[in-house]
């Protein structure tokens, strides 16, 4: 950016007409580079989070990372249920 902007100054040094233009010129060129770098990043956040959904799910069952979380918090209250029992009898 900083080149396009050397050389808009040293045409506007030769020739003071053509100022205004190329400075819209420059402005529109920085716009268009800002909207192509959203563009690209939001691109790179929407394939990220298709990778991650890919991820959470697992081909062998069909659970996602979710369902398999689920479970292991219960089968963890249920074998500390079943330790608290066996504390209390001895």
């Amino acid at each position: 950016m900083k080149e396009i902007q050397s050389i808009i100054d040293e045409v506007c040094d030769k020739q003071p007409e053509t100022a205004q233009p190329l400075e819209r010129l420059r402005v529109l060129t920085m716009e268009k580079t800002a909207e192509a770098l959203a563009d690209g990043y939001m691109s790179g956040v929407h394939d990220i989070i298709l990778m991650l959904q890919d991820y959470m799910k697992d081909e062998k069952d069909g659970k996602t990372m979710r369902d398999k979380l689920k479970e292991q918090a219960l089968n963890a209250a249920q074998t500390n249920a079943e330790l608290q029992r066996t504390n209390r009898n001895t």
